[in-house]
């Protein structure tokens, strides 16, 4: 069997990824971190009975989608197996990927954490002399999502703008969507973009060794205001 964590709201799909792990050691299952390089002997364990799977396994891997290119038959083979199996239980978390952009979507249950309309609104305010709807939007937010999520979302958009200016976008990313990147892309300079980007990276390190002299939200205030 194979579950798949995933969303754009990586906060929540993060927690309900910690939860399935947490209830499976309360039945006594044995918690055991794999990665795509290991699956082809997992499944080679099963198929020959080893003692292996005499007590009850649970496996966890993130990010799988990324190492499967659709033509790789082998792969998706040992996948399909995974997915069939009743004694063999993979538990994959897909950091900030929807479910249509899943390659392996197919064979797993799926369990999608998906971000209210709010957030994608204020992503598409995010451009130079847009700040006071912005500033707005993102005051509105703060009071009902994690400011972790505003800030991850607001980082990951960024990227794709770039992305886009670069005509770099992922072929995943649908046509009407990718028109929206380059529409929004074009009201930044590249250079100004660029250092946007970097800003983030220098908060969240900030931010992660307690540096900081803000908390999170007033630094995103204070980037706003200062590249929109």
């Amino acid at each position: 069997m194979l579950i798949i964590v995933c969303g754009e709201d990586i906060i929540s799909s993060r927690q309900f990824f910690q939860k399935l792990k947490d209830s499976y050691q309360l039945k006594g299952y044995q918690v055991s971190y794999v990665t795509f390089s290991q699956l082809p002997q997992i499944v080679k364990d099963l198929s020959i009975n080893v003692s292996l799977f005499g007590q009850k396994n649970v496996f966890l891997s993130e990010n799988l989608d990324k190492n499967f290119r659709r033509t790789d038959k082998i792969s998706f083979d040992i996948l399909d197996k995974i997915s069939h199996s009743k004694e063999l239980i993979l538990i994959d978390w897909e950091e900030g990927k929807s479910q249509r952009e899943l390659k392996i979507k197919k064979y797993g249950q799926i369990k999608e954490f998906k971000i209210s309309i709010s957030i994608f609104n204020l992503l598409d305010s995010c451009y130079p002399g847009n700040f006071k709807n912005f500033y707005l939007k993102l005051q509105s937010l703060l009071k009902t999502q994690n400011e972790n999520l505003i800030f991850y979302m607001l980082r990951r958009h960024t990227r794709l703008l770039i992305l886009a200016k670069l005509n770099q976008l992922p072929k995943s990313i649908p046509p009407w969507q990718r028109q929206k990147f380059i529409k929004q892309s074009n009201l930044w300079e590249e250079k100004k973009l660029l250092k946007f980007y970097d800003s983030f990276y220098r908060l969240d390190l900030l931010s992660k060794t307690g540096t900081s002299p803000y908390q999170l939200r007033s630094s995103l205030d204070i980037l706003a205001s200062y590249f929109l």
